[in-house]
């Protein structure tokens, strides 16, 4: 909890003004007199850090004794967004080992399971947290999310849909990198706080669209009977334009750029909108998939603006 307060600067001396710092933040951070703490300029504000924000471990107890694997893995997730370093499981089915361990090899980059017992192990993160990984974990995302739009349109043009299993290791990966990209977040490796939200929600959206292009290849692969007409494969094309147009606009930002990804959204969701309204029979959830998809695109664009116009 961040509490706000303020301090009376005094004057020493001719040019020196100095400022007592908070009695109870000095005690929970073990400054003593004569320590040294690092001094960080940002326009109008002065940031105190005292060492690594990394070296002083977050820990847990998990009780998942009543817990059901849907419960478990939510949890786990969570706990690895939030960048726990250890985390102590407690259970009474033998079972939960193997969720666990499932979930941390389908998702949960870094952490491993280091102690086990009949009904206990603990997780840690072996890897450490390496805030200057970010950057090119949020690159790779776009660059797995894109990769899979682009393959399944391909597949799917095919027909045979069969192959459309072998592409969702490719979210599977999505969620990996996102999870570790809110991990980091949450760890504090962006000084801006207002930045750290933005980029949580970006990163948040190309999860959820990696899950809405993963839901329409599940759907296929079970009814392989359904055929996409070639409006639709158009619009799907034309809905994978705009998520490269988006990861264009992410790195390389500009006003007209941002006008003119506005209109295609407008116009692809407008259009797919319409052919929804036409009862489009097996091609149904295709379409609302990729109404979805356009949408997360487009819920992308205000965070996007404000990394790029927000001071801090």
């Amino acid at each position: 909890m961040h509490l706000n307060m303020k301090r009376r600067v005094i004057k020493q001396g001719n040019d020196t003004l100095t400022v007592t710092l908070p009695r109870k933040w000095a005690r929970d951070t073990g400054i003593k007199a004569g320590d040294e703490i690092e001094i960080k300029e940002e326009k109008n504000r002065l940031v105190l850090e005292v060492g690594d924000i990394f070296t002083e471990p977050k820990k847990i107890q998990l009780d998942f004794s009543k817990a059901n694997e849907t419960v478990i893995k939510s949890i786990l997730a969570v706990v690895h967004k939030n960048g726990y370093d250890e985390v102590e499981v407690l259970f009474n089915d033998p079972k939960t080992v193997k969720i666990v361990q499932k979930r941390i090899n389908t998702m949960l980059m870094g952490y491993e399971i280091i102690e086990q017992s009949n009904k206990r192990c603990v997780i840690k993160n072996v890897a450490g947290w390496q805030g200057s990984d970010f950057e090119g974990m949020l690159r790779r995302t776009f660059l797995v999310t894109l990769t899979l739009a682009k393959n399944s349109l391909e597949t799917i043009k095919t027909g045979d849909y069969a192959n459309l299993n072998e592409l969702l290791v490719l979210e599977e990966t999505n969620n990996k990198l996102t999870n570790y990209c809110h991990s980091l977040l949450n760890r504090g490796i962006i000084e801006s706080q207002s930045k750290t939200t933005y980029l949580y929600i970006i990163s948040w959206l190309l999860e959820k669209i990696g899950d809405e292009y993963r839901d329409i290849c599940v759907f296929l692969l079970k009814d392989d009977k359904v055929k996409l007409n070639k409006v639709l494969l158009s619009v799907y094309e034309r809905v994978n334009v705009l998520l490269e147009d988006y990861y264009n606009l992410f790195y390389k930002y500009d006003l007209e750029r941002l006008e003119s990804i506005y209109k295609k959204h407008e116009s692809i969701r407008k259009e797919l909108i319409e052919m929804l309204g036409q009862h489009y029979k097996g091609e149904f959830f295709v379409l609302v998939g990729l109404i979805q998809i356009t949408q997360r695109i487009h819920d992308g664009f205000g965070s996007t603006s404000c990394l790029n116009h927000l001071g801090g």
